[in-house]
């Protein structure tokens, strides 16, 4: 709403204050009378100009009963499926990209930030930096070792399954056991067992981890 500027306000406090004096019969309202209720009449509207201006300051939050939906927990390098995230990984194993191979599983940020709050406390037995370290330096290793035997060679991803279950947590789950069935360039199938449980995350796949 616009106020009244200040002049204004003082010129309808003085014909107020004339007025009122009229009817009590006092020709010669004191001036001093006059002055004070201009101040006062000042005060009050830079209190409600102030105030109104605070208020349009202030950013307008979501109408009552509408519920504001959560900002997406994106996954870097995810997946949309298993059999994706699988491809991705064999081919990353036959160019014998061991940086692809750890874009592809999970990272510091999403293990510590979304993954370590909802662990159970026998998971948490150890502090939070030691935890990803190990399981980075693991991973890394596992994978280098991976390249080492099939880098090189063509794989062809037939089949993705999971020997040890889904274990599920409040927002997220571990696919445990992850066994991959490949195709070599001769026609040979073989399985592979390096990759540790994939994550499944608001329709987002990564690898949790490589192992031995």
């Amino acid at each position: 709403m616009r106020l009244p500027a200040p002049s204004r306000w003082r010129s309808i406090a003085a014909a107020l204050l004339l007025v009122t004096a009229c009817d009590r019969g006092d020709p010669s309202p004191p001036a001093v009378a006059s002055s004070n209720a201009a101040a006062s009449v000042d005060a009050a509207a830079s209190v409600d100009l102030a105030a109104t201006t605070e208020a349009a300051a202030e950013p307008a939050g979501p109408a009552p009963g509408v519920q504001v939906p959560p900002i997406p927990r994106r996954l870097h390098h995810a997946a949309r499926s298993p059999e994706e995230l699988a491809a991705h990984i064999l081919a990353a194993v036959t160019a014998s990209d061991l940086f692809a191979l750890g874009e592809l599983r999970v990272d510091e940020r999403e293990h510590n930030e979304l993954l370590w709050p909802e662990f159970s406390a026998r998971d948490r037995n150890v502090p939070l930096d030691f935890a990803w370290q190990m399981l980075d330096s693991r991973s890394h290793t596992n994978a280098g070792r991976a390249i080492s035997v099939w880098g090189g060679k063509t794989l062809a991803l037939v089949e993705v399954r999971f020997e040890r279950g889904l274990e599920r947590y409040p927002t997220f789950a571990l696919h445990r056991g992850t066994v991959l069935t490949a195709r070599t360039e001769a026609g040979e199938l073989i399985q592979l067992r390096f990759v540790g449980s994939l994550l499944e995350l608001d329709g987002q796949w990564k690898a949790l981890s490589y192992k031995d």
